[in-house]
């Protein structure tokens, strides 16, 4: 059984200080594509193919609206540690020792199967 721990929507990734305006751009930051199941949203991927992410509203009788756009990515987490991923490679390297900010918009099914404890959001840059 599945359960939604998470959605996330990336808008943007910027560089720090505010002094610069280098924004390194995400494909389809809004993750808009066609609603459905076991399916990452155009220019984004899954690295756990047994468990993908879901394209909502619509998949698992899910109808959360999306913060901006047409569609949202509905992302599981699991009693026993395993959750499903999202991810794509950026058109450009991250600077070491500088700072990154992004801004996302985290929501949660109302209804769960299963598990229904507090999750963590964890970011990987390279």
């Amino acid at each position: 059984m599945k359960s939604i721990g998470f959605l996330i929507f990336i808008i943007f990734l910027q560089q720090q200080p505010a002094t610069t305006s280098d924004t390194i751009p995400i494909r389809n930051p809004s993750f808009e594509d066609k609603p459905g199941q076991s399916k990452a949203p155009k220019g984004w991927r899954s690295f756990t193919p047994d468990s993908t992410p879901d394209i909502l509203p619509g998949a698992w009788g899910l109808d959360l609206a999306a913060q901006e756009g047409q569609t949202c990515v509905g992302l599981v987490t699991r009693e026993d540690g395993t959750s499903e991923d999202i991810a794509q490679g950026l058109p450009e390297s991250l600077k070491g020792g500088t700072c990154y900010t992004f801004t996302i918009y985290l929501a949660h099914a109302k209804k769960y199967v299963g598990y229904n404890h507090p999750v963590r959001l964890r970011v990987f840059g390279g």
